[in-house]
């Protein structure tokens, strides 16, 4: 008769799959390797978020956008595309020529959401990940981070006053003594208020212009308007 570590037995009375911390996986033939649950990772990521197929017609152009991504993927030449695709999408041969995205796509999205990887760096991750989701606004990614909080409208007058300040600051010529002639952001009437120590309201529509960007797709930690709107923004939670 074989005898078995207690841990074993222990372990597989428990069955197949477990929960740990609140991240699902499931236990392979060695016991120690987690496959987790994609949606699960993606609700995590930063600047991004899963496109859901029932989502209203505010987010059809990011879907459009995604679909895109996918086409492109598959592009052979200008214009002309595998005959089959990754994920062998239903209709993919009588669509893949067409620019709006089909709910088969969409489908396939969910489906790939309640697909388990064994971590982040999986080819098919990273597939999902640009394939079926889109950026955040940067708004919505600092108030994520819970550290740094978007200046109102109006109000907070003492915070907009030190904003507009890191931002003069930010155009000072290296004397020190003058401010360069051309700003950043190109904020209207800039040689006319430079100078003045309160915040001007074509700044504050600019900040609200910023930070109702996405935040670049590609770039994504990277895209240095974030920690432009950050610095000039944005007062400490």
């Amino acid at each position: 008769m074989l005898n078995m570590n207690p841990k074993i037995l222990a372990l597989m009375s428990l069955g197949t799959s477990g929960i740990v911390g609140g991240g699902v996986y499931l236990y392979t033939s060695n016991l120690s390797k987690k496959t987790y649950l994609t949606f699960d990772l993606l609700k995590k990521e930063k600047t991004r978020f899963a496109l859901r197929k029932d989502s209203d017609s505010s987010f059809d152009s990011k879907w459009k956008a995604a679909w895109e991504r996918y086409r492109k993927a598959h592009e052979v030449s200008n214009g002309k595309y595998q005959d089959k695709d990754s994920w062998g999408i239903a209709n993919w041969s009588e669509k893949k020529d067409q620019g709006e995205v089909f709910h088969e796509f969409k489908d396939m999205c969910e489906r790939k959401y309640q697909s388990y990887i064994a971590s982040k760096d999986d080819v098919e991750y990273l597939n999902i990940k640009k394939w079926c989701t889109a950026s955040k606004t940067i708004k919505e990614l600092i108030e994520g981070e819970k550290t740094r909080s978007i200046l109102p409208e109006s109000g907070e007058e003492a915070s907009w006053k030190d904003a507009w300040g890191r931002y003069k600051e930010h155009h000072k010529e290296a004397s020190g003594n003058t401010y360069k002639s051309s700003n950043e952001w190109g904020i209207p009437e800039w040689n006319a208020n430079s100078l003045g120590n309160d915040a001007t309201a074509n700044f504050k529509s600019k900040c609200k212009e910023q930070y109702s960007k996405d935040v670049d797709f590609e770039k994504e930690l990277s895209d240095p308007l974030i920690n432009q709107v950050i610095n000039w923004c944005t007062k400490p939670v």
